[in-house]
């Protein structure tokens, strides 16, 4: 084929330096094709994306459950806004109850917060995986070597998920210690 271009260019009066310049350019592009083919086939092409593909499916499980966390911590946090705006709206400081409203306030201002910061980091851990995702498919696509910065997200999501978790496991103390059943002290004591 390259012969044939050399021939057509000289046919149509074109100058011979062009057609040399042609010609480096068709085994130029003839063995970069070459070189390309014999390095990416097809084959080769379908294993790469497959495996990276298979790398990314255990952080996307990991997306998975962080979501539902986050759901569940969501709905916590909403119970807990909802319980302050009704104890705040009986609120009365002229009443005789004024006191135990105050009293049940102040964990649920507590709770709030832990539940707040455990969904930050919660979000935060999210985000870092979905860097990880993406980071991994373009250190494929672009043949770069991208474990290190993939191992340091892995590494921060998982720190970010534990800070979460701990967050949310203090604000469950804090909800069992302030739960009463509305039961008379001697049996919310757990006496009979």
């Amino acid at each position: 084929m390259d012969a044939e271009v050399l021939q057509a260019q000289r046919r149509a009066g074109g100058d011979p330096l062009s057609a040399q310049a042609v010609e480096r350019l068709a085994r130029g592009w003839g063995a970069l094709r070459g070189t390309l083919g014999s390095e990416m086939t097809p084959e080769t092409q379908l294993e790469g994306i497959t495996h990276t593909i298979q790398l990314a499916v255990a952080p996307v499980f990991l997306l998975s459950s962080i979501g539902m966390m986050l759901s569940v911590l969501a709905n916590r946090l909403g119970r807990i806004v909802d319980r302050a705006r009704h104890l705040e709206e009986k609120f009365d400081a002229a009443q005789p109850g004024a006191e135990a409203v105050l009293r049940e306030l102040a964990p649920l201002s507590r709770r709030a917060r832990l539940v707040h910061a455990a969904l930050t980091f919660g979000t935060g851990a999210a985000l870092l995986v979905c860097l990880l995702i993406a980071l991994a498919f373009l250190g494929y696509l672009l043949n770069v070597k991208l474990g290190w910065l993939v191992a340091v997200l892995f590494i921060l999501a998982m720190a970010a998920l534990v800070l979460s978790l701990l967050f949310f496991l203090q604000e469950v103390f804090i909800a069992i210690r302030t739960l009463e059943f509305g039961l008379p002290a001697q049996l919310s004591d757990g006496k009979k």
